[in-house]
């Protein structure tokens, strides 16, 4: 009985812990990745990604997505090498997780870890421009359907006011 309660409570504790890792918490997080990273990682696509987490009470959270792309991989191919592609994305938690995904295609993202400190996603299709015609876009991802993950730190609020050009909430 004993050996029950306390593997009962090990596992609520573990549970909360991944419950906290995966909430996300609001703010701007960023990343800008080196050239010998890029030069290790040739398929990679994403050269900086800036994005800032909207929570709101009552509402889904949202973020706003913005991408910069070296001029490799697949992006280097299809004429959209060194560009900025934004995006905005809605987010939700389901069985102790959180997933974004875009409103008008279901391309998405789900949070791997979050901390506060640090955000990792990952993704296996996950589009960021403008589509439908009004557009080019790309996907995140290095090769289609094969999961990637991206891990970003948290930034000054200023990175992302600059990048998406407005006042933000601090």
């Amino acid at each position: 009985m004993r050996s029950t309660i306390f593997t009962s409570l090990a596992v609520a504790l573990i549970a909360g812990q991944v419950m906290a890792q995966t909430h996300l918490s609001g703010g701007c997080y960023a990343r800008a990745y080196t050239a010998d990273h890029l030069a290790a990682n040739p398929d990679q696509v994403v050269a900086r990604i800036v994005l800032f987490i909207w929570v709101e009470p009552e509402t889904p959270d949202e973020i706003d997505l913005a991408v910069w792309t070296g001029n490799q991989g697949h992006v280097a191919a299809s004429g959209t090498a060194n560009r900025r592609f934004d995006q905005s994305l809605m987010c939700w938690r389901e069985d102790m997780a959180t997933t974004c995904e875009v409103e008008c295609d279901g391309s998405s993202l789900q949070v791997e870890r979050a901390d506060g400190e640090m955000l990792q996603f990952r993704t296996s299709n996950l589009t960021a421009g403008q589509g439908g015609g009004c557009g080019d876009t790309i996907d995140l991802t290095e090769r289609p359907g094969q999961p990637v993950s991206y891990r970003l730190s948290r930034a000054p609020h200023r990175v992302c006011a600059d990048a998406f050009g407005r006042k933000l909430p601090q």
